[in-house]
């Protein structure tokens, strides 16, 4: 006789869960047409909270009765995980009392038909060893089981040897992010803070421990809030040492990921590039970007696996959290020769000197953003011969903006500020290098009449 209650482990419904009913209804349609489902994303996006949303649907309830097992590797350490734990949390999750294989787990899975929900993923999916192994295809055992359908919550793109529906989990829309900035903080925001939101990505964890921070500092208005935010940024997102208190946390833990480990300079030096890029790294600029990493697509490929990183079109690039992290925790100290910078410098500068008009308008934002970078650098300023280069670069991004991209740029206050300061080395320099200054020239002319001098 099949027990009513077989006592798996059924985590409650998430207290606070918004903007994700499509996904669990749709999730909830494909478990039932016998589907296995892999819920894939960056630490924080709700993958977790997903699951167990699923696991309370009530045509989920309807269908598998309390056969609903929620098993979690959340608490195990990624270089401590082997088989054995692997096998003794899904023990523990469905009950069996005395120490058990596959096979018996297997029988007892086989009584009635089964929702086995297998979080944190990433845990062990990464290894790249024997136990790996053997997890791996324990998984896809468990999946062949008739009775049996599989969620996987994973911030890796590598699964199991199964036919997955993949389902790649994302930020909030704008409402859901509001509605749950509000679960907690009670004062009315309205849609001031939707910016603060966009600028987040809306990233559920962000959004979620920046309320917390609200509240617990006792921020009366949105404004304190965006003042906050503006001043602090990272310490906002940090309210307790574990992942779900703790953005650093979640980013470290894939950071020292198995998949990442024999690469972890390397895979540090593409994340340093793309948080300091606003645009990211296109994917036709790889090889020149990073001319010291031989196997620089395999690196690209694996760090997105781990979701720290992304494509988005002809782009890599990352969630704005993660970018934020990675520029405070890693950048905040950037100097101008910089390893990660002298690569960038290089290739953009040569890129922009051999075809301005192409790279002018396709990477104005990022070589803007370089450009704004070495002209704010205190290191150069007796260094002639790098000055002018930086000057020559920026006139020729500014007269590709002029000709075939018109814009504003935040570059002029800073060759405003450069002419200035030119004028007590251009005697320096030879008739020709001084021909790559006309920029400031013309700027200081069209100063003298009075003009801000749009492009």
């Amino acid at each position: 006789m099949i027990p009513s209650d077989p006592g798996y482990h059924i985590p409650s419904r998430p207290d606070i869960f918004v903007g994700r009913d499509e996904v669990v209804q749709e999730t909830v349609s494909q478990i039932l047409e016998r589907k296995h489902v892999a819920l894939i994303g960056a630490g924080g996006v709700g993958k977790s909270s997903i699951s167990k949303a699923i696991m309370h649907d009530e045509r989920v309830v309807n269908h598998f009765k309390s056969y609903r097992c929620f098993v979690t590797y959340s608490d195990v350490e990624t270089s401590m995980m082997s088989h054995s734990i692997f096998l003794q949390h899904l023990q523990d999750a469905i009950s069996i009392p005395t120490a058990t294989t596959l096979t018996s787990i297997l029988a007892t899975l086989r009584t009635s038909p089964t929702l086995l929900v297998i979080d944190n993923a990433e845990t062990f999916l990464d290894i790249d060893t024997v136990d790996g192994g053997h997890i791996s295809d324990a998984i896809a055992e468990l999946g062949g089981c008739p009775s049996v359908q599989l969620i996987l919550t994973t911030r890796s793109g590598r699964l199991p040897n199964l036919s997955w529906v993949r389902r790649d989990i994302g930020g909030l829309d704008v409402d859901a992010s509001r509605t749950l900035f509000s679960a907690v903080y009670e004062r009315d925001i309205g849609n001031r803070l939707d910016s603060l939101f966009s600028t987040l990505d809306h990233h559920a964890l962000s959004i979620s421990l920046l309320s917390h921070a609200a509240t617990r500092n006792a921020y009366q208005t949105t404004e304190e809030i965006q003042r906050a935010w503006e001043q602090q940024k990272t310490r906002l997102l940090k309210i307790g040492p574990v992942k779900s208190q703790n953005l650093g946390v979640t980013i470290e833990f894939s950071i020292d990921s198995p998949s990442l480990k024999g690469m972890k300079s390397v895979a540090l030096a593409f994340l340093r590039t793309v948080a300091f890029l606003p645009e990211g790294v296109h994917c036709g600029d790889l090889s020149g970007i990073f001319p010291y990493i031989t196997d620089i697509q395999d690196v690209v490929n694996t760090i997105c696996l781990s979701s720290l990183t992304y494509r988005s079109g002809e782009r890599f690039t990352m969630l704005s959290p993660i970018r934020i992290y990675i520029m405070d925790r890693y950048n905040a100290n950037l100097l101008y020769k910089d390893s990660v910078l002298i690569s960038v410098r290089n290739y953009s500068y040569q890129q922009l000197s051999e075809d301005s008009e192409s790279w002018g308008v396709r990477e104005s934002t990022n070589t803007e953003r370089l450009l704004s970078f070495d002209l704010s650098s205190t290191h150069v300023q007796h260094d002639y011969k790098a000055r002018l280069r930086i000057l020559k670069s920026a006139d020729e991004l500014i007269l590709a903006l002029q000709w075939h991209h018109p814009r504003e740029t935040r570059l002029f206050p800073l060759l405003c500020h450069e002419f200035t300061y030119s004028l007590s080395f251009i005697r320096h320099v030879s008739y020709a290098e001084r021909r790559t200054t006309r920029v400031l020239y013309r700027i200081q002319k069209e100063r003298s009449k009075g003009s801000t001098i749009p492009l």
